[in-house]
């Protein structure tokens, strides 16, 4: 689902100086424009993500989730893609803590060799896990300030050097409507278990949805609504300058 932003660049100001070009000479500086404004709609969207959520910018810019479109002459149009699709693993956000073990992340990779799963010894992680004793929980924090838990769930490394969050749970993802569905022991099994409850990662939201809601979106719109105009008025003015 797009997210729209209406931006006023039909003036009585922009119209004059686009009638003194040649009509690919306008169309050029537009573009330059509009490309200078969806630069800092980029920026101002990273600023605000990280800082509502607990996450570093380049979890955000490295795996591509956020990135722009430019705008061309033959094309005079700008966009922001926010990858819908992909949600955010939990252990990408910082601060994740269990069982007394804290991960520290420095860019893409673990600044303190292997994380310590919690699985048998000799035994390698597959589609079914088995972890030792005692269960922990896991603790993070994904807004800002707002440390959550998640009961009987566990810190493994994929063979991949992926590090995820992992528990038995009754949904492919975990995380539903800001809350875990999850089963804490065999105790708590439901007909819609079966036999068990598979082991699932824990994944938060599409950064589509975090640019999405009331927090960020605002101010994304007003800064790109007060840049496009004043830069595509200095890009037409620098063409009618150019010799």
């Amino acid at each position: 689902m797009a997210i729209t932003t209406n931006i006023k660049l039909d003036t009585a100001e922009l119209r004059a100086l686009v009638s003194k070009l040649q009509a690919n000479r306008a169309a050029y500086a537009i573009s330059r424009g509009l490309n200078d404004a969806i630069r800092q709609g980029r920026t101002e969207a990273l600023k605000q993500l990280t800082n509502r959520y607990n996450i570093a910018r380049y979890e955000l810019t490295g795996r591509n989730l956020l990135r722009m479109t430019s705008a061309r002459s033959s094309n005079l149009s700008a966009s922001i893609f926010a990858d819908a699709k992909r949600s955010v693993s939990i252990s990408k956000f910082r601060g994740l803590k269990g069982d007394g073990l804290k991960v520290s992340r420095k860019r893409s990779k673990l600044e303190k060799g292997k994380i310590n799963t919690y699985l048998k010894k000799g035994r390698k992680f597959q589609n079914s896990v088995t972890r030792s004793k005692p269960r922990q929980a896991v603790s993070f924090e994904i807004v800002k300030g707002k440390r959550q838990t998640l009961k009987s769930g566990f810190i493994a490394q994929m063979k991949s050097g992926h590090v995820g969050v992992f528990s038995r749970s009754r949904s492919s993802r975990g995380y539903v409507g800001g809350s875990f569905q999850y089963r804490e022991g065999k105790g708590s099994r439901t007909k819609q278990d079966g036999n068990d409850t598979p082991i699932a990662e824990h994944y938060t939201f599409t950064l589509h949805k975090a640019m999405a809601n009331r927090y960020t979106r605002a101010p994304i719109d007003k800064r790109m609504v007060a840049a496009a105009p004043r830069r595509v008025s200095y890009w037409l003015n620098k063409e009618l300058n150019r010799k």
